[in-house]
């Protein structure tokens, strides 16, 4: 009975162990060993973790520049693109395409034009305005910027679960989308 019992916990272990290292792998651009083994079914539940640790960095890193003495603008600016560089711009990638979509009043057009890799006048217009604002909000916190670095991060994640659970798929999935 007891060695059942440690199998199924090990079974159990290593599954949420390989999901939570897809989910680095997909949401994030640290490196993950090829040698680990990643599980992307049912990980997008691990978003806000993720989220969560993608802050932390970010306020790690912010916490390092204000000790070096660099300047609220200058850090925030930084940390803005330290987050898109951590991401590989996934969500900013995603906001680009629905602004090019949003564009076309067709809805089979729209579809197409938000799967094109190419970015349009409103895609371009939509990431300098998320920059910007990302920037100057981020230089408003005097305190707390840490924590506030990992709830955003985590919360925007937590509404990508929210949207899975609420809304349906525009399109048939194809590729990682099914997680």
């Amino acid at each position: 009975m007891t060695d059942q019992i440690l199998q199924t916990l090990r079974s159990f272990l290593h599954k949420q162990g390989s999901a939570f290292t897809a989910a680095i792998a997909f949401y994030t651009c640290l490196p993950v060993p090829s040698a680990w083994t990643l599980e992307f079914r049912g990980m997008a539940r691990l978003a806000p973790v993720i989220g969560l640790i993608i802050g932390g960095i970010l306020g790690g890193i912010d916490a390092g520049l204000e000790l070096l003495g660099c300047p609220l603008l200058t850090r925030s600016a930084l940390i803005t693109i330290g987050g898109v560089a951590i991401t590989g711009g996934l969500h900013l990638d995603g906001a680009i395409d629905t602004a090019d979509g949003l564009a076309v009043t067709d809805p089979q057009r729209r579809l197409e034009v938000m799967a094109d890799s190419l970015t349009g006048a409103f895609g371009s217009m939509a990431a300098v305005a998320i920059l910007l604002l990302k920037t100057a909000a981020l230089s408003d916190l005097n305190q707390g910027r840490w924590l506030a670095l990992m709830a955003v991060a985590g919360w925007g994640r937590w509404g990508q679960l929210v949207a899975i659970a609420r809304y349906p798929l525009s399109q048939t999935p194809r590729g990682r989308e099914h997680f």
